[in-house]
């Protein structure tokens, strides 16, 4: 955004009577006030401008934003130039022309004051501060042109005829102090006058209250017709529409809704390519981590098998020893015996001698057998030992496989939620500023059905929603002139 240097603020002199002052409120221009006689005013970021705006902090300002102009009459009124952030009077943001009065505040770049965006005061020079007044237009958006605003009639009730001079409404009116009285018929019939002046105000703003209650769904109808009058002149006459106004923003939003359905297109797609993506992952994860379940159970039933074939071939061994280490016993027993025989000379040893030969001839034939048959269990048991170890390790390695595999799959899910939530993210994002943006573009069919309707072209005039929007426009205008008369009436009692 280029940056624009604000026009050296003129000598603060009071313009003449009809002539206009603008005080700066919230810009790069704050606290500077601009005069002008009479004539028309142009406000932007761009040089040169009579009221031009720093563009490193009015950003939300386009290059030509507004213009002030007075008409035939010398009533000051403020028009958008087509700016892209829109110009707002009183909090609402501008369709067409509006006149300006004293107390009035303009914000351009936004509908309220926001960083970036620049707001003045209004002051009419010789028009005298009005009353409070809701916000709203007291102008017609569907007015032919400025210049055919002009005074209104006052429409007061019949027991207004009785209004004098300023009124006073005593304690319960603390904003008029009731005048001191005056002695005689004259200071009653001030009282007389000020309490039925303070009556009638009081009807008339019941009325006043009961027609703005009504001004927001009349304006809404307004609204709806102008718009499709707009896009049916927009679909059926292009050519006519072309010669608009209007027709360049309507364009712009088109495009720009266009881009961003595009955008919100594509933000849906690669939400759906990354779950896609994500399911295949899944799939060929379930296929690998299944085959590692089965090789897991595998090795643990045959380390299972293992172990229970060596405790078995233990079991075997132990048997085979038993009659081996009972004749061992019973050879030590005899042996032990003679010993001790002999050691009584009186004791006969031959017998015991034979006796003992006999036994170790036994234990010679069982310890004969023995040794091949417990070199075969003991090998075999070993071999079932050696065998369950190699399941049991490889059940162990399967089983880390596993919570590896597991740990890989649950940080997959939880990058897939995080990728997921930032799509979900984007795509409201690009949602959001679609829907902005289709508001924006019913807003420009409006501005070219209002547009349309000020043209009054005999092609616009054989659309088929021409006399709908016409009497719309026409019961919202009729709205507003009652409203401002009935204000100029409570003005007029104050």
């Amino acid at each position: 955004m280029a940056d624009s240097t604000p026009a050296t603020t003129p000598p603060q002199v009071d313009p003449p009577v009809g002539g206009i002052r603008i005080t700066h409120l919230r810009s790069g221009l704050r606290g500077t006030s601009f005069t002008a006689a009479g004539g028309s005013l142009s406000l932007g970021r761009k040089t040169g401008l009579e009221i031009a705006f720093d563009g490193r902090l009015d950003f939300l300002v386009s290059g030509v934003h507004a213009r002030i102009f007075q008409d035939e009459q010398r009533a000051w009124h403020i028009e958008d130039s087509g700016s892209t952030n829109g110009t707002a009077l009183n909090g609402e943001l501008l369709s067409m022309a509006r006149r300006l009065r004293t107390g009035d505040v303009v914000t351009l770049g936004a509908r309220a004051e926001t960083d970036g965006a620049a707001s003045f005061r209004v002051e009419v020079v010789g028009e005298a501060l009005p009353t409070p007044r809701p916000m709203g237009p007291s102008v017609s958006p569907f007015r032919t042109s400025p210049s055919e605003e002009g005074p209104k009639p006052v429409v007061v009730p019949g027991n207004l005829q009785q209004a004098g001079a300023h009124h006073g409404g005593g304690a319960q009116d603390p904003d008029h102090a009731v005048p001191r009285q005056e002695g005689g018929f004259l200071g009653i019939k001030r009282i007389k006058g000020a309490i039925s002046r303070f009556l009638d105000r009081r009807e008339v703003q019941k009325q006043l209250n009961g027609l703005h209650s009504q001004l927001p769904s009349v304006r809404a109808r307004a609204e709806q017709a102008a718009g499709a009058l707009g896009r049916e002149l927009w679909k059926t006459a292009p050519a006519v529409a072309e010669a608009l106004p209007a027709k360049a923003e309507l364009a712009l939003y088109e495009r720009e809704c266009a881009e961003a359905e595009a955008q919100f297109r594509c933000a849906c797609e690669e939400l759906d390519s990354a779950t896609s993506q994500f399911l295949s992952r899944q799939r060929q994860w379930q296929d690998s981590h299944s085959l590692r379940e089965v090789a897991f159970q595998a090795a643990r039933t045959e380390a299972a098998d293992a172990t229970s074939r060596a405790t078995a071939a233990d079991g075997a061994v132990n048997e085979t020893l038993v009659p081996f280490l009972g004749a061992l016993s019973g050879v030590r027993e005899a042996i032990d015996s003679v010993l001790q025989k002999h050691a009584d000379p009186a004791a006969g040893v031959h017998d015991d001698l034979q006796a003992t030969g006999i036994r170790l001839q036994e234990a010679a034939s069982i310890c004969a057998a023995v040794p091949a048959s417990v070199a075969e269990l003991v090998a075999e048991r070993d071999r079932w030992r050696r065998v369950a170890s190699e399941a049991a390790s490889r059940a162990e390695q399967a089983s880390a496989a596993l919570v590896e595999s597991q740990a890989e799959s649950d940080a997959d899910a939880a990058g897939q939620a995080l990728r997921e939530r930032e799509h979900e993210q984007a795509r409201a994002a690009h949602a959001h500023h679609l829907g902005g943006l289709e508001q924006h573009h019913a807003l420009a069919f409006t501005h070219l059905g209002q547009e349309a309707l000020r043209s009054d072209a005999p092609d616009i005039r054989a659309l088929g929603t021409y006399a709908t929007a016409c009497t719309a426009a026409e019961a919202l205008e009729a709205l507003e002139e009652k409203i401002a008369n009935l204000q100029e009436a409570i003005a007029e009692l104050a």
